[in-house]
Order: structure tokens, then C-alpha cells, then sequence
């Protein structure tokens, strides 16, 4: 425990504030899905910790200690950089991405979750942590980053107004088309439709297989003995990429996204393995629904 008083430099002036000044040494970072952020440190005194109240937000100041037992300056060059998937959810959470996203795009996020949604459709993925391992999804995700901070630099030069519907930043780099969610973005902002594996315009055939997919409600909660459960359609992935759009589940989102694993129930996302354990693998899943989906088609 070191004595405010012995903290150094002019950070003595912060004595009267601090509400514990100890030594702490980083575990882990990592960032989760719904939850954030997470730092895990190792307190040289736990007992400083005693009579902390559970949810009390602190200010966090960090400074480095050197083998010599004093300060050591700040070296960025020893961070480890962010993973990719890391650095899509910070961009989730951050407003001016939602904005970003409403005005060049034209789509509805007034959330992180909406971002979340409309950042794995354009890369065509079902998890961000796909952006570590499939090459195209990252390729795509580094593209859009890179558009959406030379927007951010365009508004805060023109003194925090948003561009005008239509417009789009030019810099050099950007210069050629940028290919996100099925759309060819050109250097004026005029879109044209692409056709891309897992992305483009589905068939007529394919949006009616979705529908009658959905129609039949969860397929998990069918295994359960419960029917007609709302759902969301589920694409099934092979490395990381849709198969098709006809391969899909209907999954309700508690099944689908809510990243439980209780005795009640076992979300696909993130525990596949323990899904396709309790409700059978996602391909029997697959055969299963086909199968509903046809006998309704002929009755």
C-alpha cells in the first residue's frame, strides 16, 4: 500500500480524492460481448479492497512501475494491439458510428446493437470474432473503418455538421470502389448493387424458404416440445462463411443470441458446441426443417 503522499510528481495534488492507491499487476483484457470492456488486475493488498461497494464507479489511473521499483514513462510500442473483432465492438458502442451509419447508409441504428447487426451483415459474418480469422470479413471490416474515420475527420471539419445525405469523404486512399454489404460505394457516394457470396440480393426462391423457415418458429424450442416460438433466421457458417441462404435455422432469440448456457437452455452463439449437444448439430437442424418446411408446402 503506497501513502498518497508518497505518490509522486503532481499527482500529489489528487490526494484528497484517492480512495485507494495500491499496486496492481494486469491479468487480462478482454472484451465481451454485451458486457464490454473487462480488466482483470491482481491487488498486492487485497485487504485495501475491503469496503468497496459492490457497482462504485472509479476514476482508474495507471502508472508503470520499472524493475527498479519507481515510475516508468508510458511505452505504447509495449501494448499489444487490439484484435480486429476487438476493435469492431468499441466501434459499436461509439454514437457518431450509429450516425455514420444512418447517414451514408441509410439504415436504422439507434444502438450498439443495431451497429452490431449492420456490421456483421456488411462483412457477412455471424460473430464478430470471425473478423480474427476469415481474411475477407477483416478486408471488408478495415474498409469501412477507414471510410468511417475519414467521415468523422469531414464533420469535425466542418465544425461538427454531418455531410449531406449523398457526399462522401474522397481521400486518396479511398479513391477506388469499396465493396460493404453488397453495395459498390464510388467516390461520390452513388451505389450500385453487387452480387457476392453470402451478401447479395437473395432469389425469390430464397426469400420464400426464409419465410416459410420462419413460419415454423424456433426449431430448437420444436425439439423442447414447444411450437411457433418467433424466431430470427440463423445461417449456418462453414469457415467462418454462410453457406447459402437457403441453408438457415429459425432460432428465437433467446436460442440464437442471448449467449446463455443454463439447463433451460443453450444458446447457438457462443456455444455452439453445447448447442448442437442439447438440440442436435446444426445440419440435423437443417434436415429437420426441410423436412417441415415440405410437408407444409403439400398439405
Amino acid at each position: 500500500m503506497i501513502p498518497p503522499e508518497q505518490v509522486p510528481g503532481h499527482l500529489t495534488d489528487l490526494g484528497p480524492y484517492l480512495s485507494l492507491v495500491c499496486e496492481a499487476q494486469v491479468l487480462d483484457f478482454s472484451v465481451r460481448a454485451g458486457y464490454g470492456p473487462w480488466l482483470k488486475l491482481r491487488v498486492e493488498n487485497p485487504e485495501s479492497l475491503v469496503g468497496l461497494a459492490t457497482g462504485q464507479r472509479f476514476h482508474l489511473l495507471l502508472v508503470a512501475i520499472g524493475d527498479d521499483e519507481m515510475p516508468a514513462a508510458a511505452n505504447p510500442q509495449d501494448r499489444k494491439p487490439y484484435k480486429q473483432s476487438q476493435i469492431a465492438f468499441l466501434l459499436c458502442q461509439d454514437h457518431q458510428f450509429w450516425a455514420f451509419i444512418k447517414e451514408q447508409y441509410g439504415a436504422a441504428c439507434n444502438d450498439a446493437h443495431d451497429a452490431g447487426n449492420w456490421l456483421r451483415e456488411s462483412c457477412g459474418i455471424e460473430s464478430r470474432a470471425y473478423l480474427d480469422s476469415n481474411p475477407d470479413a477483416a478486408e471488408t471490416f478495415k474498409r469501412i473503418d477507414t471510410e468511417y474515420q475519414a467521415w468523422k475527420q469531414q464533420k469535425e471539419g466542418a465544425n461538427g455538421r454531418l455531410p449531406r445525405r449523398g457526399t462522401r469523404p474522397s481521400p486518396p486512399d479511398m479513391a477506388r470502389a469499396v465493396v460493404v454489404g453488397g453495395m459498390a460505394c464510388g467516390r461520390r457516394g452513388r451505389h450500385r448493387r453487387v452480387h457476392r457470396k453470402g451478401v447479395g440480393r437473395m432469389t425469390k426462391a430464397e426469400e420464400e424458404f426464409q419465410t416459410r423457415v420462419r413460419g415454423l418458429g424456433c426449431i430448437a424450442c420444436r425439439v423442447m416440445g414447444i411450437f411457433g416460438t418467433p424466431c430470427d433466421i440463423h445461417h449456418i457458417l462453414s469457415g467462418g462463411r454462410r453457406i447459402g441462404e437457403m441453408q438457415v435455422l429459425g432460432l428465437c432469440p433467446s436460442h440464437h443470441r442471448s449467449e446463455l448456457n443454463t439447463r433451460h437452455l443453450v444458446s447457438r452463439h457462443p456455444w455452439r458446441k453445447e448447442f448442437e449437444t442439447r438440440y442436435g448439430t446444426e445440419l440435423e437442424l437443417l434436415e429437420r426443417t426441410r423436412k417441415l418446411v415440405n410437408m407444409r408446402a403439400t398439405a
